[in-house]
């Protein structure tokens, strides 16, 4: 790969790397961060995280049996509710501190599962949140980003967002195996299809209470598997920074830190290139991850095609599994389309993977704003 423009990663290794995991779990004790070039250095704390133990078809039959089991799944009615408990309950099971926590009226998130009394039926939105304290620097959280909620003209919202909730919980899952330095937080919304409401409460909350944690990276999943190397029509695309490209010396050190992590890290490991995975100097989305940008969070967001609109069924009655199939392969055949989709959702789950462990080691308080 091409030299890059890596000279502020350079300064701040000596202290941007914090903490060490146990042996064979995280960092390798002996690798010295000054050694050799910065490419050298983050390459080396790469090697030394643990492999991930993920089957990509069990992940995807989640994935199938989540958004057919949870269709008609906006907010308010049944379904909505349901999702949100399955998610808890896949969280508490994983070894996260789980629960759903309700917003009434725009006050703020209430409690732990509390539910006002209206019927049998919980009102106002919801996330759903799991939480893996950090062994090391535990107030300060990575925190993963999907909504579970779908529109009225999408049924199943398999790939809207059905993809990214379960691609979210795969990771969640795996880090749930993984000693930590920092905290670990799944963030589940619900109201995104409504104009991103329960995110915007919860990041209004985070920024008016200021709480005794604190947000280091988010990481947003909204649209994901129909990419490279299954769908090879559409790139995995990893997107950080503002809605334009206007230089931003912060934001070009993250860029270059993902531009070794994917090409010089997974290129040998997964045959990664810049023919399918391009890392963007932009971010211009619009979902959840949205509202933790807007108070100053930094964030990744992992996606499936360009622009929402590249998905022939976004936000119509057809975004179901077997369109998602049939469309990764280009094909009628059902089996066929499920194994090329689910090569896409394996590759988005595995660089994810290394990505946020590689943050979990890597301080973006170091870098200049």
């Amino acid at each position: 790969m091409a030299a890059r423009a890596l000279v502020p990663v350079a300064i701040l290794l000596v202290g941007a790397f914090a903490g060490c995991l146990e042996e064979g779990k995280g960092t390798d004790l002996a690798v010295d961060p000054l050694a050799g070039t910065p490419e050298g250095a983050l390459l080396a704390l790469l090697g030394s995280l643990p492999e991930p133990d993920f089957d990509r078809m069990k992940a995807v039959d989640w994935w199938e049996k989540f958004v057919k089991d949870n269709d008609m799944r906006q907010y308010p009615l049944p379904k909505n509710q349901l999702a949100s408990t399955t998610l808890e309950s896949e969280l508490r099971s994983a070894g996260f501190q789980a629960r759903i926590m309700y917003n009434f009226g725009g006050v703020g998130y209430q409690g732990t599962n509390v539910v006002p009394a209206q019927g049998n039926t919980p009102f106002g939105f919801k996330v759903v949140q799991g939480l893996k304290e950090g062994t090391g620097a535990k107030d300060h959280r990575l925190v993963l980003i999907s909504h579970f909620d779908t529109v009225p003209s999408t049924p199943q919202g398999a790939y809207d967002d059905g993809s990214g909730v379960a691609v979210q919980l795969s990771i969640c899952k795996l880090l749930a195996k993984v000693a930590m330095n920092k905290t670990v937080e799944c963030l589940f919304f619900d109201n995104e299809e409504n104009g991103l409401l329960a995110s915007q409460a919860y990041a209004n909350w985070y920024a008016q209470s200021k709480p005794q944690w604190k947000w280091d990276q988010a990481f947003g999943y909204d649209m994901v598997g129909l990419n490279w190397p299954g769908y090879s029509k559409w790139k995995l695309y990893s997107m950080i920074g503002k809605p334009t490209t206007e230089p931003d010396a912060f934001l070009a050190s993250h860029n270059d830190f993902l531009d070794v992590l994917a090409y010089d890290y997974l290129g040998p490991k997964l045959n990664v290139t810049t023919d399918g995975v391009e890392v963007l100097r932009v971010h211009d989305r619009n979902s959840d991850e949205q509202n933790f940008k807007r108070v100053g969070i930094p964030v990744v967001r992992f996606a499936g095609g360009r622009k929402a609109a590249d998905y022939p069924q976004y936000h119509k009655e057809q975004d179901t599994v077997e369109f998602v199939y049939r469309y990764a392969c280009e094909c009628q055949d059902l089996a066929k389309g499920k194994e090329t989709f689910a090569r896409g959702y394996e590759l988005v789950v595995l660089m994810s993977y290394y990505t946020i462990l590689a943050y979990d080691q890597y301080d973006p308080k170091a870098l200049p704003f």
